[in-house]
């Protein structure tokens, strides 16, 4: 029986053998106008020269894979490519800068600096001119006359570009996607372009006198796509246009810039850029947060090492090594250097813990008080190794002197006698203590002690994980969640971060990153401990008479690093208790801009 796939597939096959045969040769129709690959036509100065197209084929396929991994092989896979006629050098130019713009992001890695470096590389690249072959055409020419016709669309917009302006308030509501998408290209572009000139500047491919005459250019342009790009090219630059011999200009284009934003001919976007751009300007160029450029493998596998490092921290996974053997050297003092840590181990002991170093190397081994002044008995005569079982000892929980512990020493076994009797001494004093850190009585430091000793481990660069330590073996838990031990931590991390002079005071963003850790640990996002951070903030500010955009630069430092949330912030705004006052006005009215960009920016969220 027969189905009825059967029967059509029968009726097919009939109708394909009363079809007519095809003719033995068929021509092909070919249109006035074919497609061609971009590299067949002339807008890159082919010229319909087929060795030309090759070359031009091969460098896309270079700049498609360009990376800084990859950076040295494919630069000199460039560089050997036969690049012999102005129509290739042409080529390789328009290629260069194109490849750039199209990779280009406002908030991504920005590969204008790879693209830049690749320039300079082929700065050296020539060709024979076609209308004057006795003349020599270069890569840099070519590259500089692309960059200004670039930049004059940047500061003299084409007029498509202020019809489209125009078309976006005219056109329905269908159509306005589409027509500001073209606008979103148009200033994506110009973005790339200022961002490529300032990397030129700084591989010095520019001048300092073309840079002045493209940021006039821009000031004195009425638009937000100008100003916007100004900030990117001053960021981008700045500090290397920022010399002693060129002060007084920068002073008039800052001048400048507080006028637009006094008489608020921008909008308030705008505004807070330039706002950002004079911040970082006072900030000596440096900025709250690492520039987002592509990395190496290499930076990319060390970036997270060191975040998985910091996330064991904060988790508490990590446990602190202590040092009980002398061999492996380990210990908190690991933290400092050697040559440093001399210098810190006498600062500690000058403020009140009790270790002298007498003249005298004599050594009472009948004692048995586990004081440090006994403990750090005759230290000096112990030779090189003396000061790495100084810090040993600094490592152990400090008891209460008034109160005498036995340290049974006779329960442990000889030590070789290759060891000197004061090592031995200190060595066997030291485990004891570490064995019997459970027992011991933790002494109560006055807070006065407590913040002279985080001031010097903090200035000293200690690592973060032996200042824990510290902290856990001398201040028991309760008393680490008190303010008056919050407030001196902070005033610590916040002392040891300020740079400059005078009025010129400024927060060191690093060195604020290096303690972040530090500070979570003991914050511990409670907004009530970090309300006792910003008081401790705010004395601070009063102790240095108030600097200029000082607080403001913690501020954002702070907010940046996920170390103060924004309801503690605005808890301290809000606050009115009294006692805290002192200094209060002022601090608001230098934060005023930090607030005002803090509910801009909740208030975006929420609309999206």
């Amino acid at each position: 029986m027969k189905g009825k796939g059967d029967t059509n597939r029968q009726e097919g096959r009939a109708q394909a053998q009363d079809s007519p045969a095809l003719p033995d040769a068929c021509t092909l129709h070919h249109t006035e106008d074919p497609w061609q690959p971009s590299f067949k036509l002339q807008q890159y100065g082919a010229y319909g020269h087929s060795g030309t197209q090759e070359v031009l084929r091969k460098v896309q396929s270079i700049l498609n894979k360009l990376t800084p991994q990859k950076f040295q092989t494919l630069c000199q896979q460039v560089l050997d490519l036969d690049i012999v006629t102005e129509g290739g050098l042409r080529g390789l130019t328009h290629l260069v800068v194109d490849n750039m713009i199209t990779s280009f992001s406002p908030t991504g890695p920005s590969y204008a600096e790879v693209y830049a470096n690749l320039c300079r590389c082929l700065i050296h690249l020539k060709a024979p001119s076609e209308n004057q072959p006795r003349e020599m055409i270069n890569f840099r020419k070519l590259l500089l006359a692309r960059c200004q016709g670039e930049f004059e669309n940047i500061s003299n917009p084409p007029p498509c570009t202020t019809s489209l302006v125009q078309l976006l308030e005219m056109v329905p509501e269908e159509e306005k996607p589409m027509v500001r998408l073209e606008l979103l290209v148009a200033k994506r572009r110009a973005l790339a372009i200022v961002s490529l000139i300032g990397e030129l500047f700084k591989l010095k491919m520019l001048s300092a006198n073309l840079m002045h005459r493209c940021v006039v250019r821009l000031l004195k342009t009425d638009s937000e796509e100008s100003l916007e790009c100004l900030c990117l090219l001053l960021t981008t630059m700045g500090k290397e246009l920022d010399l002693e011999q060129s002060k007084a200009k920068m002073d008039q284009y800052f001048e400048t810039m507080l006028q637009i934003i006094n008489q608020k001919k921008a909008s308030t976007r705008m505004c807070f850029l330039l706002r950002d751009l004079m911040d970082l300007r006072v900030n000596d160029w440096e900025p709250r947060r690492p520039r987002n450029a592509p990395k190496t493998l290499e930076q990319i596998h060390r970036e997270a090492e060191r975040e998985a490092q910091q996330l064991q921290q904060r988790l508490g996974q990590q446990p602190r090594q202590r040092r009980r053997q002398w061999e492996r050297g380990r210990g908190w003092r690991h933290g400092v250097r050697r040559g440093r840590g001399v210098r810190v181990f006498q600062q500690l002991r000058e403020l009140s813990m009790n270790v002298h170093l007498p003249a005298d190397s004599s050594v009472d081994t009948s004692t048995s008080s586990n004081s440090l002044q006994d403990q750090g008995a005759g230290w000096r005569q112990a030779g090189s190794e003396t000061w790495d079982e100084a810090w040993d000892l600094l490592d152990t929980p400090m008891s209460d002197p008034a109160t005498p512990q036995t340290l049974h020493t006779a329960d442990r076994p000889e030590q070789p006698d290759s060891t000197s009797s004061t090592a031995k001494l200190v060595e066997d004093k030291a485990e004891a203590a570490v064995e019997d850190s459970g027992r011991l009585e933790r002494r109560r430091l006055p807070m006065l002690q407590i913040a002279a000793f985080l001031d010097i481990l903090v200035k000293e660069d200690v690592q973060n994980e032996h200042i824990i330590g510290w902290i856990e073996d001398n201040i028991d838990e309760a008393r680490r969640k008190e303010p008056a031990f919050i407030r001196t931590l902070m005033s610590a991390v916040c002392k040891s971060a300020i740079r400059g002079e005078g009025s010129g005071l400024r927060c060191d963003t690093q060195g604020i990153q290096k303690r972040v850790v530090l500070l979570q640990k003991y914050l511990d996002n409670e907004s009530t401990r970090e309300l006792q951070a910003l008081f401790a903030l705010q004395a601070l500010m009063v102790q240095l008479d108030q600097p200029p955009n000082l607080l403001r630069m913690f501020f954002d430092t702070l907010y940046d690093e996920d170390v103060i949330s924004e309801d503690a912030f605005y808890a301290w705004e809000s606050n009115t208790d009294p006692a805290e006052q002192e200094g209060k006005g002022v601090a608001l009215k230098s934060v005023t801009a930090f607030f005002t960009w803090l509910r801009e920016a909740e208030e975006e969220e929420t609309d999206s």
